[in-house]
């Protein structure tokens, strides 16, 4: 069975997880982003990272929030001139092309969706006064869940 979301990020600031579903939604806490242009692209963007990664059947959610972009200097500083070995296998090497692959895929997700995320921060800040305790100081903290 495919999984039906992806964990793409930690949030900083609220330790909250940032998953990608299947169905094109980017959650946050609390916070749903439902992209109305972009829909079948993130449809899309899920499709392609399941069909490039390895993951376990019946799991739920595939974690990629620990990949990272790899390039010629950070293979060699990491790898090669850390621990003085004169070459990598062509697995690893697999390994690390798939996880720079993956981070690129993400990155079209990330500017639309902090866009959203100031645009909802924005509008609740007009919204609340400054002494409602709902008042968000912060744009993250459109992820908790501060009271109805």
């Amino acid at each position: 069975m495919k999984p039906r979301r992806i964990k793409i990020a930690v949030n900083p600031q609220s330790a909250l997880p940032i998953y990608l579903h299947s169905n094109g939604d980017v959650v946050c806490g609390v916070y749903r982003y439902k992209p109305t242009k972009l829909r079948r692209c993130f449809r899309g963007i899920f499709d392609s990272i399941i069909g490039q990664i390895e993951y376990a059947e019946g799991t739920g959610e595939v974690d990629v929030s620990g990949f990272s972009e790899w390039d010629a200097m950070s293979i060699y500083d990491e790898f090669i001139g850390k621990t003085w070995e004169s070459s990598l296998s062509a697995e690893k090497l697999e390994e690390l092309a798939m996880q720079t692959s993956v981070v690129r895929i993400l990155k079209q997700i990330r500017d639309p969706f902090w866009k959203a995320v100031y645009r909802r921060w924005s509008r609740e800040r007009r919204h609340y006064g400054i002494t409602d305790p709902r008042f968000p100081k912060e744009n993250w903290e459109v992820f908790l869940d501060r009271g109805a």
